[in-house]
């Protein structure tokens, strides 16, 4: 059975495509900044090596600029992530370490 031929001059299949590449963009990014931070937990006190999360300092969705910076990511926990007390998500604080 032959291929269907897809139009790639589509909207739906361009923004399809975007966001694949927006997605391994991420991906990539998450990498590199888990890479930077010898792959453990960049919270003051923390050792952990374990399901390690990249978080951006300054929001995703509010600074496009930043989105896949390097420099505006650190490396952390799931603990310090989102789950703690004090965690990234919870502590405006936390923007200034």
């Amino acid at each position: 059975m032959p291929k269907k031929k897809v139009n790639k001059n589509t909207k739906k299949y361009q923004a399809k495509e975007l966001r694949r590449l927006r997605n391994k963009c991420l991906k990539l990014w998450s990498l590199v900044v888990k890479i930077e931070a010898g792959n453990k937990c960049e919270w003051i006190g923390c050792e952990e090596t374990k399901n390690l999360n990249s978080h951006h300092v300054e929001g995703f969705l509010t600074n496009q600029n930043l989105r896949f910076d390097k420099r505006n990511g650190v490396c952390l926990c799931p603990l310090n992530h989102k789950f703690g007390r004090e965690s990234a998500h919870r502590s405006f604080c936390f923007m200034f370490l």
